[in-house]
């Protein structure tokens, strides 16, 4: 008997056959084309996406046993960052700085010395409100004893009171002062062999002097001025600065003088470069008591009458390795050039240029000016001059000067040569003795100076040295040798042709300061002469000599003892040099003055 199949199996193969036949339907439609009949579309498809909550099935760890955790210790290393960094605050060391010394308004000096020396000094400057100020500033300077191998009065007085006023706000000031000046001096340079008992010889190699009836004589000679002063600035706009001042001077023998002068100062602006202009205006009259010493006979001295107008425009140009000033001075003055009348153009240049950063730079300038010469300046600058000068402005054609200098560590340096080419410079020399002319005041013996004029140029090379080997130490040295070039006179009439100064100033223990100076002036050429009376016209009869060299040692010590009060010694010539500054006439010896300084406030 047969075996049926059972019925599972047949149901597998009906599903397989089924399944193949499918398969082969779906290969044969896909090889077959669409045809040309159209598909319509009945809905478009549309994705949708079922928006919702997924089952999240947890595990289940409540059955589960985890071994117990095991504790660790260990050190953390930690690398600051700019995010995470946060620095610890400490206290700061104190600073070292030093209280500034207090500054007070007023301030008294006073200084005593040998030979009746005296030095006397007050200064005050009160503030009256926000805006205002004033001043008062006295200064003194005396010898009452006469020089040592002297017969004469050789004493000598200086002083000047001052009074000021101060009116300042932020952009502009307004200040005015008076000055009032005594100076009292002696004609003490007579020949040391003036006597009244027989005729003797003097330093003229041979030539005699007369006995004198007189066995005094006056030969004190006083000097009076008053000077007012007015300037106003303004910081902000065109207008910059505008001065007056006013003079008069005069002395005991009626010879006076008078002056002003006006100055104003203007800005321009010219984009980055701003032109400067100054505008300004002198005037100069006066007389004197008599002739000139050189004459017979004795007439009224001739009166001087000098002005002048200026104009100065100016231009500066910088940066950062150079640096130059253009300008130029246009004046006109009464007194004609001897090169150009009354209109002349001096040169006004000025500049630098640095060759290595602050250890070499080379510098030049160029100028010159109309100098209206004036008795005060004279006197200021030789208190020996007789009231008899011949007056001359000076025209400096050109002053000129080049050289270079530099820091080198605590070493600072220059090196230059400078010429001088004037027409008139006024040079001093003896007047010649004169015993054909009397006055009350006796400045007819040869014991007085008169100025003559000479075109003249003057050569100068020089060097200077400054070093700081210490804190609180410094030296300075300067060295300058001069040359001159003249047309008429015989000599440049005490111009000395070598010069030197060294100076060390030296601060220590806070409290204490020295200084100390050295000063060397060369030969100078000098001049005796003497009015005598010929059978037939002819020059004066005249010696022409050197004054020796000198040399000067002065000193000042300064204690401090406290914010207020300071004690002082200063010496000057401390080796006791014999020595003229001007011919004939002997300077003082050692001296020595202490004295004390007093700062207060009114």
């Amino acid at each position: 008997m047969m075996n049926k199949p059972p019925i599972r199996n047949i149901f597998l193969k009906t599903l397989c056959v089924f399944g193949f036949w499918l398969a082969a339907s779906n290969l044969n439609a896909q090889d077959q084309g669409l045809g040309t009949e159209s598909v319509t579309v009945v809905k478009a498809y549309a994705p949708v996406v079922l928006v919702g909550a997924k089952p999240i099935v947890a595990p289940l760890l409540s059955d589960l046993k985890l071994a117990e955790r095991m504790a660790m210790r260990y050190h953390l290393m930690t690398f600051p960052v700019a995010a995470t960094f946060m620095p610890l605050l400490g206290e700061a060391e104190p600073l070292a700085i030093e209280t500034p010394p207090k500054s007070f308004n007023s301030m008294a000096q006073i200084g005593l010395g040998m030979r009746g020396t005296a030095d006397v000094l007050f200064d005050s400057r009160i503030k009256k409100s926000r805006y205002k100020s004033v001043g008062i500033n006295l200064d003194h300077h005396s010898m009452s004893r006469n020089l040592p191998k002297l017969n004469w009065d050789s004493n000598f007085f200086n002083t000047s009171l001052i009074g000021s006023y101060t009116y300042q706000k932020r952009d502009s000031r307004f200040e005015t002062d008076l000055t009032l000046r005594h100076l009292a001096y002696s004609w003490y340079g007579l020949p040391t062999s003036f006597n009244t008992n027989s005729k003797v010889n003097n330093d003229l190699e041979g030539l005699s002097i007369l006995s004198l009836a007189e066995t005094e004589y006056n030969l004190q000679q006083n000097y009076f001025s008053a000077a007012l002063g007015t300037a106003f600035t303004k910081e902000k706009g065109v207008f910059k600065k505008a001065q007056l001042n006013a003079g008069y001077f005069r002395d005991l023998t009626e010879s006076y003088e008078q002056k002003a002068a006006l100055q104003t100062d203007f800005e321009f602006p010219l984009g980055n470069i701003p032109l400067k202009l100054e505008v300004g205006a002198a005037y100069l009259s006066g007389d004197f008591m008599t002739n000139e010493l050189s004459s017979f006979e004795s007439t009224q001295g001739d009166p001087y009458s000098y002005y002048k107008f200026h104009v100065a425009p100016q231009l500066m140009l910088t940066s950062e390795k150079a640096y130059l000033k253009m300008g130029a001075r246009i004046i006109y003055a009464n007194a004609a050039f001897k090169e150009a009348g009354k209109l002349k153009v001096y040169p006004d240049l000025h500049g630098h240029y640095s060759l290595v950063e602050q250890s070499v730079l080379i510098f030049g300038s160029m100028s010159g000016d109309y100098i209206i010469n004036s008795f005060e300046g004279f006197v200021n600058e030789n208190p020996f001059v007789s009231p008899s000068l011949s007056m001359r402005p000076t025209d400096l054609r050109y002053s000129l000067r080049l050289g270079v200098k530099g820091l080198l560590g605590s070493f600072s340096y220059a090196a230059y040569w400078a010429q001088q080419s004037m027409n008139d410079r006024a040079l001093f020399v003896e007047n010649p003795v004169n015993y054909f002319r009397t006055f009350p005041k006796a400045f007819n013996l040869g014991n007085s100076f008169e100025v003559v004029y000479e075109a003249m140029d003057q050569n100068t090379l020089g060097i200077s040295l400054d070093w700081e080997p210490l804190s609180g130490m410094l030296l300075r040295g300067q060295y300058e040798t001069h040359s001159f070039a003249l047309n008429t006179q015989e000599g440049a009439w005490h111009l000395p042709e070598q010069t030197a100064k060294i100076s060390v100033n030296y601060s220590f223990l806070k409290d204490f300061s020295l200084q100390i100076n050295w000063e060397y002036t060369g030969e100078r050429a000098a001049r005796n002469s003497q009015v005598v009376q010929f059978i037939t016209a002819g020059e004066m009869p005249s010696y022409t000599y050197d004054l020796p060299a000198y040399n000067l040692v002065g000193l000042h010590f300064n204690y401090q003892i406290n914010e207020k009060l300071s004690l002082f010694l200063k010496g000057t010539n401390l080796t006791d040099s014999a020595y003229e500054i001007w011919s004939g006439f002997a300077a003082p010896p050692r001296i020595v003055l202490a004295g004390a300084q007093y700062k207060f406030d009114f």
